[in-house]
């Protein structure tokens, strides 16, 4: 393991990025021996906004490997103080867990934009979907990937429980349903006292003139 600038002593970057990955150590990088992808893992102490990561990817491509074939990917793992919760971990971090969500696939980030979570205790997140065919099939995949990004990357023991609630369409109709059903009774005494004064009416006979 090894400091960033030192493994990339030639990589300019500036202002506050320069600063953010001064701290940063290089823990080991890969690649296959056609050279078409770089693999670097990063190790920090401190949470780095996926922006920051994809911005560092495109320097160290169009910096050390212009014309080269290779395309960068950067694997971060943060090693975090043991004060930080899922519940903390989420408030400081959850764009960056958005964005991601967004360029992997933008079903399970719709899902999850459109989700209520809450945290039941320190070790455990709750996530309601909005009850669809499409959020039961990629419930799955969803949990799996923040799974990744809380344990494998942030370090952090959670458990990632689902359930779901009826989507706001549905219960919007049903309670209008609902509304207009209520109406109608309100409404029946009236409208069969004035039947039955139509009937009368109907039926009286007059004396001809």
């Amino acid at each position: 393991m090894k400091p960033f600038e030192e493994v990339f002593p030639s990589l300019q970057l500036k202002g506050d990025t320069k600063a953010m990955f001064e701290q940063v150590q290089v823990e080991r990088i890969s690649a296959p021996k056609d050279r078409s992808i770089l693999r670097i893992y990063l190790g920090s102490e401190h949470l780095i906004e996926k922006e920051k990561i994809w911005a560092l990817e495109r320097e160290i491509k169009s910096q050390l490997f212009p014309q080269a074939a290779t395309s960068i990917k950067i694997y971060e793992r943060f090693h975090l103080s043991s004060l930080y919760t899922p519940q903390k971990l989420m408030e400081v971090y959850q764009k960056s867990i958005m964005q991601e969500l967004r360029e992997l696939s933008p079903m399970e980030y719709s899902l999850f934009k459109n989700a209520e979570i809450s945290y039941p205790d320190e070790q455990t997140v709750r996530i309601v979907l909005e009850d669809s065919v499409l959020a039961r099939e990629k419930e799955a995949e969803l949990v799996r990937i923040l799974e990744k990004i809380f344990q494998e990357r942030c370090g952090l023991s959670v458990q990632i429980v689902t359930d779901y609630r009826e989507k706001k369409e549905r219960k919007q109709e049903r309670n209008r349903s609902r509304k207009s059903k209520t109406e109608w009774r309100r409404l029946s005494p009236w409208r069969t006292e004035k039947a039955l004064l139509r009937t009368l009416l109907l039926g009286r006979r007059f004396p001809a003139r």
